[in-house]
């Protein structure tokens, strides 16, 4: 197949196969979604930058535009692990969040639905979940995840994280000027802004170790600061 970057950032090819997911008797197209992975993978991550920059979006920002996590982890290796572990049937928060945190601890419904919801929607930014209604799935993408190794799997990741709203934005602005992240986060509180800077910084520089020295200066020009 001859796959290009609009098609990425379009997500067509992955939500034809996403919705075909949802059918039993679908014979999934692992080696294709794996060649369509190797694809993004292997294109520059310059090329990704620039077709955000030919193609910002100024919309608002929303809460949900904005990653939160406790446990990277969990919201990539392990949430693809443990659902297809159990053949990813179709959860709901609260069975999630007893997936992912499966210690001695003991925890209320209160409790494991918060650690399902945020890890869950993050993943989604992540491109490795999807869902329908109330009930989470893996993605295509989170389906052949783990089939890749650790170098891969963050390429795959950082791309991904370029077609979400608030990343992309901030990407693509702090290579203009210098870019303030509280300027995006004005739906947060500021103590909200201040649990997720720890987060937002991490994805960051994650982006920016792709980068390949297009700008090397790129995390000091991007600052929290309230």
């Amino acid at each position: 197949m001859n796959f290009k970057i609009e098609d990425f950032f379009d997500r067509s090819y992955e939500l034809q196969i996403n919705e075909n997911m949802f059918y039993y008797s679908y014979k999934f197209p692992h080696n294709e979604v794996c060649e369509y992975l190797e694809y993004i993978i292997n294109t520059p991550y310059s090329e990704f930058v620039a077709y955000i920059q030919n193609h910002i979006q100024c919309n608002s920002i929303t809460s949900k535009d904005i990653p939160q996590f406790s446990s990277f982890n969990n919201c990539t290796i392990n949430i693809c692990k443990k659902l297809l572990a159990v053949n990813d049937p179709g959860l709901q928060f609260v069975e999630i969040g007893k997936l992912l945190l499966d210690d001695v601890n003991s925890r209320n419904d209160v409790a494991y639905r918060k650690y399902g919801e945020n890890h869950s929607k993050t993943a989604f930014e992540l491109g490795l979940t999807q869902f329908k209604e109330s009930t989470w799935y893996l993605s295509c993408i989170g389906y052949t995840f783990l089939s890749f190794d650790e170098k891969s799997q963050i390429a795959i990741i950082s791309r991904c994280l370029l077609r979400n709203k608030f990343i992309s934005r901030i990407i693509g602005d702090s290579l203009i000027s210098e870019v303030n992240i509280v300027k995006y986060m004005h739906c947060l509180s500021k103590s909200t802004m201040t649990r997720r800077k720890p987060n937002i910084m991490f994805l960051i520089n994650m982006c920016k170790v792709q980068f390949d020295n297009v700008d090397s200066n790129l995390l000091k020009k991007i600052y929290c600061e309230f």
